[in-house]
């Protein structure tokens, strides 16, 4: 670049890099590894260490011959390098480092592709950059049904499926065990709006709309607000269902589940379905054991028949081969917009790798979306193609056709770039320790039936109210004292004003009797009209004031008395008459 008229200096060091990456190609991944989990970071280099074994004979020697083996490697694959960066959670800081991996900011090669995010919020603005800088990015975490808009984001795919396959589990699941009417809590970002909106177009195309009611809680990703949650509490508890789904990424439910302990919500009088996202913060006070007997939750199949061989490369890794100083030059590490040091994360150490119990749900979506693209890229040379010539288009379309059987199972994609999945329905069971619970399969959601299936149709899951049923158990079908059940829809609603209503099961309504009222909505016993009042009819609203020459000197009057011969009286709301 020496001469070279550079108005601006980024500009200048693009232009260098570019020159000095041209026989390079270089391979971007990212994710929220300081914020939520710090095995994503793991994750990624597990998934690099498994493609160089493909080449490299004193890794095969160390960690074993290779999970996923790329047929008729070439010899320009290993000149792929690999750079990892954290989103934090926050858009601005995934954006940016987004931005480095493709403008070469940091100081490194200018990626050709992009393996990234969990977030939806942020991926959509990801997915954005991506199309104009025509850079493929496959997610590993993102499921808002809005990614799969492929006039919007051309170069956006996904190794998880999208949340329209798990808005039809949650669907199926009102429909399987008839349930009549759910409130999904979703947080107000592009993950839990957009699974459900999906939610709630099903329930319209299936004319019924009126099962389905829906309390957003504001997005927290900083400083999470109790307040707020409350307020959406407060909303929930008025609404006349005991069927709760729980729509939020983990870094929301950390915080807003033990809020929902406190208000009573995870008690057998509840029952609670949480989307694959819900879970904690590992080091959180909240504990997975937590969750209430009870608790059902979507998850997509992640672990296929060659998890075992990830497990096994998992226990023999150690924290030098993720965080150690060959690690950290090799990956950029020190390019971090937010440190491992200062991520919220818990930090990794050798305890991390002796079990596959730190392993995320997410974390073999994003080890096969890894493989997507080296998967092409090595197709694409045994082309002919030269690195500087796969990019754009020419990668995009050879990624889409990409089929292969990853840790996840058998990853291929549709003409929408999403991946079709099962979905297991998991169950918070007993612990047969006796103390807490553990999650347990309980059944089996299918995308091409539609369809719930049960794995033991003799052992039904387990519902918070403690007991198992094949169906909603009746006393969480009962309607709650100031709500009754409309026999049209067979749903609890809050109580007309003029009426009163005790709740329960089939529970109706009744109307005030003459002498009393109920002025608001959700009333469990009329009043009775005050001292000086009346109230002629049944089922009223207000009650009146005696007018002049007339009293009610006791309540519960449905007829003011006419003052006696002799007495009188000359204001309206008299509770005695005059000489």
């Amino acid at each position: 670049c020496k001469g070279a008229v550079c108005p601006m200096p980024w500009a200048w060091q693009v232009s260098c890099l570019a020159l000095a990456a041209a026989d390079e190609w270089a391979l971007g991944i990212y994710g929220p590894l300081t914020s939520i989990s710090n095995t994503f970071l793991a994750t990624a280099v597990a998934f690099d260490l498994d493609f160089r074994k493909n080449f490299n004979a004193s890794l095969v020697r160390r960690f074993g011959p290779p999970i996923v083996k790329i047929p008729s490697v070439h010899p320009k694959l290993s000149d792929i390098s690999v750079r990892i960066g954290t989103s934090d959670s926050k858009s601005a800081i995934g954006v940016v480092t987004v931005l480095d991996f493709i403008l070469g900011l940091d100081g490194e090669k200018p990626i050709s592709g992009l393996v990234g995010g969990y977030h939806s919020s942020i991926s959509v603005p990801v997915a954005a950059i991506a199309a104009t800088q025509q850079i493929t990015q496959i997610a590993w975490g993102s499921t808002s049904p809005s990614l799969s808009n492929k006039e919007t984001y051309p170069y956006f795919l996904r190794t998880i499926p999208p949340d329209s396959i798990q808005a039809m589990a949650f669907w199926s699941w009102m429909q399987a065990f008839q349930i009549p009417l759910a409130i999904c809590i979703y947080a107000q970002e592009a993950y839990g709006e957009g699974l459900f909106l999906a939610i709630s177009e099903l329930a319209e195309l299936a004319e019924q709309p009126r099962r389905l009611a829906g309390v957003g809680v504001k997005y927290m990703p900083v400083d999470y607000v109790t307040q707020e949650a409350l307020a959406a509490i407060r909303v929930v508890k008025g609404l006349g269902s005991k069927f709760l789904q729980i729509v939020m990424t983990k870094d929301q439910t950390t915080f807003f589940m033990p809020i929902m302990q406190d208000e009573g919500l995870l008690s057998s009088e509840w029952q609670i379905l949480g989307s694959d996202s819900v879970g904690v913060v590992p080091g959180s006070n909240f504990k997975a054991k937590d969750f209430p007997v009870g608790f059902q939750q979507f998850l997509p199949v992640s672990r296929a028949r060659k998890y075992s061989e990830f497990k096994q490369l998992w226990t023999k890794l150690t924290v030098d081969d993720i965080i150690g100083p060959e690690s950290t030059a090799r990956y950029k590490l020190q390019n971090l917009r937010v440190s491992l040091d200062v991520g919220n994360a818990k930090k990794l150490d050798n305890s991390t790798f002796l079990s596959d119990k730190s392993i995320n749900l997410e974390d073999p979506f994003l080890f096969d979306a890894g493989f997507c693209i080296v998967m092409a890229v090595n197709a694409l040379l045994n082309e002919g193609k030269q690195l500087s010539e796969i990019k754009g288009t020419t990668l995009l379309n050879k990624v889409k056709a990409t089929n292969f059987e990853g840790i996840s199972g058998q990853v291929s994609f549709n003409a929408y770039g999403d991946r079709l999945a099962e979905y297991e329905m998991m169950n918070q069971q007993p612990s047969p320790s006796g103390h807490g619970g553990h999650l347990v399969l309980a059944a089996l959601f299918s995308s091409v039936t539609q369809a719930i299936t049960l794995l033991d149709a003799n052992m039904p899951p387990y519902w918070m109210t403690g007991e198992r049923s094949p169906v909603a158990p009746a006393v969480l079908l009962a309607c709650a004292p100031g709500f009754f059940e409309k026999e049209r829809f067979g749903l609890c609603t809050l109580c007309s004003v003029g009426f009163s209503c005790l709740g329960g099961f089939k529970g109706k309504q009744l109307p005030c009797a003459r002498g009393q009222y109920a002025d608001v909505i959700g009333k469990v016993n009329c009043t009775s009209c005050p001292v000086g009042h009346f109230a002629p009819d049944i089922a009223s609203r207000t009650c009146g004031r005696c007018p002049p020459g007339f009293f009610a000197s006791k309540p519960g009057m449905e007829a003011c008395e006419r003052c006696p011969k002799g007495f009188y009286i000359g204001a309206e709301g008299a509770t005695a008459c005059v000489r």
